[in-house]
């Protein structure tokens, strides 16, 4: 599944017979899940079409990699060690030098458990969001984000909410 998302956004990316803007960026942020936050960064790569005068509609992927998570579920006490791969359909609003994007995608997650109980494993979750970007100028963005993981491991629901800045490219 991973590598066919993977496959699928670079595709798409790599096109220039559709390409209005492609970009390149990264960041950082704040990630909470149960009864602990932590540190956060990533990556992103997206290829965004002008649709309208003020609309565009972009595709983003990239890495994500999310601090040290400890929690205590039903008595359960573990640390997690998580990294994601994010796929996004982002519809933009452009006004002036600001823009507004909300959006909506699927999130693969792998993650380690330490602590009452350990172990590996992986699974794609529902991701939703919101971007709010100033252009600096022609190339350079400066983002600030809210970004929803869905996630439910073992039958306990774990949203994931993270807040982020980040300074985006275009290419």
């Amino acid at each position: 599944m991973k590598k066919v998302i993977l496959g699928l956004a670079i595709g798409l990316m790599a096109s220039s017979a559709f390409a209005d803007t492609n970009y390149i960026g990264g960041g950082f942020g704040r990630t909470a899940m149960a009864d602990d936050a932590a540190p956060s960064f990533n990556v992103v790569i997206g290829h965004e079409i002008q649709v309208a005068d003020q609309f565009g509609l972009a595709l983003e992927s990239g890495y994500t990699k999310f601090g040290d998570l400890t929690g205590t579920v039903d008595g359960t006490t573990g640390t997690l060690d998580m990294y994601g791969i994010p796929v996004k359909l982002k519809p933009t609003y452009h006004q002036d030098k600001f823009s507004v994007a909300p959006y909506v995608g699927a999130t693969w997650l792998h993650g380690d458990l330490t602590g009452d109980l350990s172990g590996s494993g992986d699974d794609t979750f529902m991701t939703y969001g919101l971007d709010i970007g100033y252009d600096v100028d022609e190339v350079v963005t400066l983002k600030a984000g809210y970004n929803y993981i869905d996630a439910d491991v073992e039958g306990y629901s774990l949203p994931m909410k993270t807040i982020n800045a980040q300074v985006v490219f275009k290419i």
